[in-house]
């Protein structure tokens, strides 16, 4: 290579390598924030700690994140990725109750999780001034998972097994039903993270009531 193009060829290394740099800072700042969130709570994390601990500098952090919210919707993204990778129906198959079983399972164990507990009660805590932070939270976690759960009732519908008017209804109150209880009480702090049995229970009762309700069959029907 000539002298004369190696000049034009640095230009853009010194692009590739300012851009490898730049990645490199935004993924250590996530990882520290999400680390001090988790530890310490959205209103307990400070931005000067997250700089000590990651590096870089306070213009550094708000040309990529503009202030302490952005930071922490940016964990929630990343929270709300890993939720959706982990929590899908692609893989379960089987009769209707079988699949939410195993997928309620999946969603139940997610919510049960410390980042997700920590997370939720960020939002809750900061979503009414940040409209936006509480959209994107709900739209990227659990808009996605509702819409590939309405996705498979609709397909039962179709094929007879379940009747359905408003899938995406339907897969709301299903998530949400799968929610009450041993989550609400982890949510607020008032006990521990239930056992893989209590879960598995749990969800069977909530699949139940889901799918069949509480009427017995074999009561009989008045005229």
């Amino acid at each position: 290579m000539t002298r004369k193009r190696a000049a034009r060829a640095a230009p853009a290394q010194t692009g590739n390598r300012r851009g490898a740099e730049a990645a490199s800072r935004v993924k250590a700042l996530l990882r520290v924030a999400r680390q001090l969130f988790l530890r310490k709570g959205y209103a307990g994390t400070s931005l000067n700690e997250v700089i000590a601990l990651a590096g870089g500098s306070k213009a550094t952090l708000r040309k990529y994140f503009r202030n302490k919210a952005g930071l922490f919707s940016a964990v929630i993204a990343e929270v709300s990725r890993d939720f959706v990778a982990c929590v899908h129906l692609r893989d379960i198959q089987g009769e209707p109750d079988q699949v939410l079983q195993s997928f309620g399972e999946r969603v139940l164990n997610f919510y049960l999780a410390e980042d997700s507990l920590v997370c939720y009660r960020g939002v809750v805590a900061e979503g009414q001034g940040n409209p936006p932070m509480a959209r994107s939270f709900h739209r990227q976690g659990h808009g996605l998972i509702q819409a590939a759960l309405a996705e498979r009732l609709e397909q039962w519908n179709r094929q007879g097994l379940i009747v359905s008017a408003n899938a995406l209804d339907d897969a709301d109150l299903f998530l949400h039903l799968i929610r009450a209880g041993p989550y609400e009480r982890r949510l607020i702090g008032l006990t521990g993270a239930p056992g893989r049995q209590q879960v598995s229970a749990r969800i069977g009762r909530a699949v139940q009531l889901f799918l069949h309700g509480l009427e017995n069959p074999q009561r009989p029907r008045s005229n």
